[in-house]
């Protein structure tokens, strides 16, 4: 899926392009393979759509794989919340960050604090 969706347009255009151009040429010559030829052009424009929808279709798909863990992460930190009655323990808490994070994050082996102010 490399290129892009707007790559995939342009090229889906092109082939559009061509065909026009070829079949209008062709037409213009009266030529004899003229029904063949514009047969043969719409089967591989309708390949080059059928591709197009495939391949966008794989870019929805991991957009949405992407925003999906994003969400389960909001949701996992959510639960972190502390309540009224926990004793709050940094080491405790950033543990149980660096699991929820590994979800999204699977090479993560640790959490950087800072305070406010010191660099």
């Amino acid at each position: 899926m490399a290129g892009g969706p707007v790559a995939i347009f342009i090229s889906a255009v092109s082939m559009m392009v061509i065909f026009v151009v070829y079949t209008v040429e062709l037409h213009q010559e009266n030529h004899p393979d003229f029904l063949l030829a514009v047969i043969a052009l719409s089967s591989l424009m309708f390949a080059t759509f059928l591709g197009l929808v495939v391949n966008l279709y794989g870019f929805q798909a991991q957009a949405e794989e992407r925003l999906r863990r994003w969400i389960n992460l909001l949701e996992r930190l959510n639960l972190l919340s502390p309540k009224p009655t926990q004793t709050l323990v940094p080491a405790r808490i950033l543990g149980e960050l660096l699991e929820v994070m590994r979800t999204l994050f699977p090479d993560a082996v640790g959490l950087e604090t800072r305070l406010a102010g010191n660099q």
